[in-house]
């Protein structure tokens, strides 16, 4: 999905340039030679485009220095295009300098305060800062905007423990059939009466063997830390088709549990579906908690999974965050 919403931005952006450059085009229509006023802004201009492009030339190898050094060179031409701002606060975002990222989003809302990209960049921001409240009332709005918003909603009132927004928010979902990844997790964290119903089985039904409940996928029975269990055995085994099948499962039910996202990022790894790995390493990230060990372990795994994709530059920036570390 970031990737969707990165590529529909520079298109965008790129569109926006060309009607610039028609506008001008139209112009030369109208006259048949520039004023030296003329003449200058246009190379004002050019010197702009070409500064764009190559820092989305380099954001796309995930250069994000280098891409803000362009961005500033656009930034001292146009200091409110709203293209250039959102660049650089998604460059800052991806470098993890959230309070920079933070600067740039209130200066694209001074000029469009109702540019929807912005909005949910702010959001991503405060979540990253576990400033839960200020996402909160962005995600609200979203929402009311959109309903298919409501899984990042319950994602929110989830972190905050907010079980009684998010349980009414979880009926609006079920009642007009919205779909919401892992919607099994947030009926039993939300609604009570669902956990209870999950958790009050009979003797018969749990007593049921492990194997055929593996066999069908129907792990909810399975407590969490049976669960780690298996992950724990598949790992030493060495079966890493399994593993990935299982983390995927344990994952549906336990969307914010980061040993399970490393547990699935290593055996995507082994399996050299690098790609995908780093999409669930760095979603492991958002849910790790004051422990080193496992922040460790996930940013060793993104080394692989980004030089097995070939980006040397992002793989780099882990090692210097594991040494950090250790």
């Amino acid at each position: 999905m970031l990737h969707i919403r990165i590529v529909l931005l520079f298109l965008i952006s790129l569109l926006s340039v060309l009607a610039w450059s028609q506008d001008d085009t139209e112009e030369q229509v109208k006259s048949d030679s520039f004023t030296e006023a003329q003449l200058k802004e246009e190379k004002i201009f050019l010197d702009f485009k070409q500064s764009f492009m190559e820092a989305i030339q380099q954001r796309a190898i995930e250069n994000y220095n280098k891409a803000l050094e362009s961005l500033n060179a656009c930034e001292k031409i146009y200091p409110q295009n709203v293209a250039m701002l959102y660049e650089k606060a998604k460059n800052y975002f991806s470098l993890e300098k959230y309070q920079e990222a933070l600067q740039y989003c209130e200066k694209i809302g001074s000029v469009e305060p109702q540019n929807i990209w912005n909005q949910k960049l702010k959001k991503e921001i405060y979540i990253k800062l576990r400033n839960y409240p200020e996402a909160l009332e962005i995600q609200k709005t979203l929402y009311q905007e959109d309903p298919y918003e409501a899984q990042d909603l319950l994602q929110i009132y989830f972190l905050m423990q907010d079980k009684e927004n998010g349980l009414n928010i979880l009926r609006q979902v079920e009642k007009n059939a919205i779909y919401v990844e892992n919607i099994k997790f947030y009926r039993n964290y939300f609604d009570p009466e669902t956990k209870v119903e999950i958790d009050s089985q009979s003797d018969s039904e749990a007593t049921l063997p492990v194997q055929t409940e593996v066999k069908t996928n129907d792990i909810q029975k399975v407590d969490f830390p049976a669960q780690l269990e298996t992950l724990q055995q598949l790992h030493k085994d060495k079966n890493f088709t399994a593993l990935l099948i299982q983390s995927s499962d344990v994952l549906d039910l336990n969307p914010t549990q980061p040993l399970v996202y490393w547990y699935k990022g290593l055996s995507q790894n082994a399996l050299k579906k690098y790609k995908d790995a780093i999409t669930t390493l760095e979603n492991g990230l958002d849910f790790v908690f004051d422990d080193n060990e496992l922040l460790l372990k996930l940013y060793e795994e993104l080394i692989v999974a980004n030089t097995g994709m070939g980006n040397t530059a992002k793989a780099n920036q882990y090692k210097q965050l594991v040494q950090k570390l250790k």
